[in-house]
């Protein structure tokens, strides 16, 4: 008689057994319903069997350590999940920010510098095109003078008359006192017009540097940016993806909770003789029991907008009014 009794507990541990961890779906109707028979086995006196008893703390340490530790188990493994799929959208942000304080402040370094070499380069343009255009005007006064002191043209249908003797001297003195001075002036102005486009040509190389240094600092921005946007939206698309499951999981593994609750309360009552069950067979509240599982939700980084783009262009007026203001004329 004693075998029969123990067949039933040890169709339950054998349940146990099998259902190792909760990925299994444990048979909770089927452990209750064991418990319940072993229930039944109770004398008229409420009495069970020593064997019965030993069937049923075995059936209870079963499922106060292997079935808890691995509900423990599900639940840090979603806790890991849902962590990694927002630990991407982190590192999308990490890899924006790294980006931003450590490459970034070069490219604007180089871009600075570059704008500073065109601003140099165009205000020594300025200096010589007024130090030339100074010397070119006094050279001018001296062309304007001699056109003033020019001698009268004589006839000279009527040979070596006074008239052309007259021009001829005119003319000695008006060499000998403005030559040397005109093509010095005529000189230094050559020289310094050929000094001044040179420089111009300086200048309009240093501004397609600068305007370049320019482009590429944004186009640098632009590439980053777009890379951030997107990794983001892939680490968004999955993280919510993976929020949406982990829910459905934890929902499921607080109704496991309750579930193994219920088998606990059928064990206790039946080793303390209680005359029902009854009070068994709801299952509580999950967060009125310890350890009830719960995924710590925490809340995915703003997404960080791309301010450093300019919206200016080169040959733009703004750019022009920001980059060229003081040498446009």
């Amino acid at each position: 008689m004693r075998a029969l009794l123990l067949l039933p507990v040890v169709a339950g541990v054998q349940v146990l057994e099998t259902h190792q961890t909760l990925h299994n779906h444990v048979d909770y109707e089927g452990m209750k319903t064991t418990l319940k028979e072993l229930a039944a086995k109770r004398t008229g006196d409420g009495k069970i069997d020593d064997d019965i008893v030993i069937g049923v703390r075995a059936i209870l340490e079963q499922v106060d350590t292997t079935l808890m530790n691995a509900l423990k188990d599900d639940l840090r493994q979603q806790q890991e999940t849902f962590d990694a799929a927002l630990a991407a959208i982190h590192s999308c942000d990490a890899s924006r920010n790294t980006w931003f304080d450590d490459v970034y402040p070069g490219w604007v370094q180089s871009e600075d510098q570059a704008s500073a070499n065109h601003v140099s380069c165009r205000q020594a343009e300025v200096q010589l095109c007024g130090n030339r255009n100074a010397r070119c005007n006094v050279q001018d006064g001296r062309v304007s003078a001699i056109n003033d002191a020019m001698c009268n043209y004589p006839s000279f249908s009527q040979g070596d008359s006074d008239e052309v003797n007259q021009f001829m001297n005119c003319f000695s003195n008006l060499i000998c006192e403005k030559y040397e001075a005109y093509m010095a002036g005529r000189a230094e102005c050559r020289q310094l017009c050929s000094s001044l486009a040179d420089k111009t040509a300086e200048c309009e190389r240093e501004q397609m540097e600068s305007e370049n240094a320019f482009c590429d600092t944004n186009r640098e921005v632009e590439s980053t940016c777009r890379g951030y946007r997107e990794c983001r939206k892939g680490a968004e698309e999955a993280f919510y993806a993976t929020q949406t499951r982990t829910r459905n999981v934890e929902s499921l593994l607080q109704t496991q909770r309750s579930a193994l609750e219920c088998l606990q309360c059928y064990g206790r009552a039946i080793l303390d003789h209680s005359a029902s069950l009854d009070h068994c067979d709801t299952p509580p509240d999950c967060q009125t029991l310890d350890n009830c599982p719960n995924i710590v939700y925490d809340t995915p980084p703003e997404f960080i907008r791309c301010t450093h783009c300019s919206e200016l262009t080169p040959c733009g007026d703004g750019y022009r009014n920001e980059h060229y203001s003081g040498h446009t004329e």
